[in-house]
């Protein structure tokens, strides 16, 4: 709750965000299941992925892919001996990244036909991700990209394995580079209280946001899948280690009869689900270890 010592439900961030025009000023449409990420990169073993990427932000930032292959100019990793070209990206500027796939970022003889992995700004290591940079890419075998996809559910005629992914994050607002900004302009001190204590241990703890795909409370929507239809989960997490918790409360018996796992993922670890669904109804998805938990719907 907002306050003269609290900054509330909104925060300012950069996110990344996906164009369709080359003056970027037309979003591409993505799924309401992304939440804050940005969008998700797909690629097949084989294939070489460039990504346009335009800093439209206030402090320098990068695209560092885990999981691809990359020249040192393309690493989005950002050190003092190392700020050359896509490392560290000034604002209002624009670096075309050149990313391999190579076989082992895709999936192995036993695993599923995708695999995901996360991207994120590496100028300045967490700080960048707890300000919002934070996205994932699926990597397929080749010839599995076309029969998956991100937006459920999925057209009734069509064949295609639905395919979602959530990422379990604890963003910590106190090392955001706008937590500063957030402190002064998102609380309503009034004329001659004293300002924001930023060293206030529940100051401190009220900016710790328990979220899957950055939403909190069950506000991450869209995340509705298709009776009888194939689905992927993709689980991704990072810095933190997490049990992701499908419908595992005795008393939910609509939720377990739909479907029932619990899942641990340690922190940068990109574990994936894949069934099919049998029945109809909603179960919670919980982030244990945290408070956070969502919605999701069979139709």
């Amino acid at each position: 709750m907002q306050s003269g010592q609290r900054i509330g439900h909104v925060y300012k961030k950069a996110m990344f965000r996906e164009f369709i025009d080359d003056s970027f000023q037309a979003q591409a449409k993505r799924p309401e299941w992304l939440g804050m990420l940005g969008p998700i990169i797909r690629a097949e073993v084989g294939d070489t992925v460039r990504v346009v990427f335009r800093n439209m932000a206030s402090h320098n930032h990068s695209m560092h892919p885990h999981g691809f292959r990359y020249t040192k100019a393309n690493e989005g990793l950002a050190s003092p001996e190392q700020d050359f070209g896509g490392n560290s990206v000034p604002p209002n500027t624009t670096w075309t990244y050149t990313w391999q796939v190579p076989e082992r970022s895709g999936p192995g003889p036993m695993d599923p036909p995708s695999l995901a992995w996360t991207y994120h700004s590496d100028v300045a290591g967490a700080q960048d991700v707890y300000s919002g940079l934070v996205g994932a890419s699926i990597v397929y075998r080749p010839g599995e990209l076309a029969k998956h996809t991100l937006d459920v559910p999925a057209p009734p005629l069509s064949n295609l394995t639905e395919e979602v992914l959530t990422l379990f994050l604890i963003v910590d607002e106190n090392r955001s580079y706008y937590i500063n900004e957030n402190a002064l302009t998102k609380t309503n001190i009034t004329e001659g209280e004293l300002q924001v204590n930023r060293l206030d241990p529940g100051f401190i703890a009220s900016n710790m946001k328990h979220g899957i795909n950055g939403r909190l409370f069950g506000n991450l929507m869209g995340l509705n899948l298709t009776t009888g239809r194939n689905a992927r989960w993709h689980v991704v997490s990072l810095k933190d280690s997490l049990v992701a918790s499908f419908g595992a409360d005795d008393s939910e018996a609509i939720a377990r009869r739909c479907y029932e796992q619990s899942h641990s993922t340690l922190a940068w670890q990109h574990p994936d689900m894949g069934w099919t669904e049998s029945g109809c109804g909603w179960f919670p998805y919980r982030l244990r270890a945290s408070i956070e938990h969502q919605l999701i719907i069979f139709r």
